[in-house]
């Protein structure tokens, strides 16, 4: 979609969210366990935000297929 012109930027975006993603998770688990006293939510929280972005990953599709050429 984008090319290789464009590769390291997107790897390195992707790279970057991902590692924000990761703080933030460690950090509000924690506070979650701050106020609950238990990780439990912080768990079910988790399965629910997966299982909801494999259901959009579903959904979105793919690429479109180009016809096959004879």
């Amino acid at each position: 979609m984008f090319g290789t012109r464009y590769m390291a930027t997107l790897l390195g975006i992707s790279f970057v969210l991902h590692q924000v993603g990761s703080s933030l998770g460690a950090w509000g688990g924690g506070l979650i366990f701050d106020t609950l006293g238990s990780y439990d939510r912080a768990w079910q929280i988790g399965v629910l935000i997966g299982f909801a972005a494999g259901v959009l990953q579903i959904l979105a599709g793919g690429p479109a297929r180009r016809p096959a050429r004879k």
